[in-house]
């Protein structure tokens, strides 16, 4: 074997290492800057799940009073404060009868 072939062999392995170790540190990189990422947008999801949670109990407490503000009970509890109640005496009105005539 002459030098340069022993050279060459030699200067093989080493590239394989030196493009291995650069690949490993990219993938070493790379999963660092994924996982602090992640961890970031966890806590973005925890604000927004908070604020769901929220929402969604606004909301049924709406529901539950939209229920109860509409009900026929309170209405007529509410008409009677605010002095309506049943009429006293009921008057008809004869529909045969003009109501309104033009002046001749």
């Amino acid at each position: 074997m002459t030098r340069g072939e022993k050279q060459m062999k030699n200067s093989k392995p080493k590239k394989v290492w030196v493009v291995v170790s650069l690949l490993l540190a990219f993938v070493l990189t790379t999963q660092l800057v994924v996982s602090n990422v992640l961890a970031g947008r966890g806590g973005e999801l925890a604000v927004l799940e908070t604020a769901s949670y929220s929402l969604a109990q606004e909301n049924q407490f709406l529901k539950q009073e939209l229920a109860t503000k509409t009900s026929l009970l309170y209405i007529e509890s509410q008409a009677e404060e605010l002095g309506f109640g049943g009429p006293d005496s009921i008057i008809y009105i004869d529909l045969s009868l003009p109501v309104a005539s033009l002046p001749q």
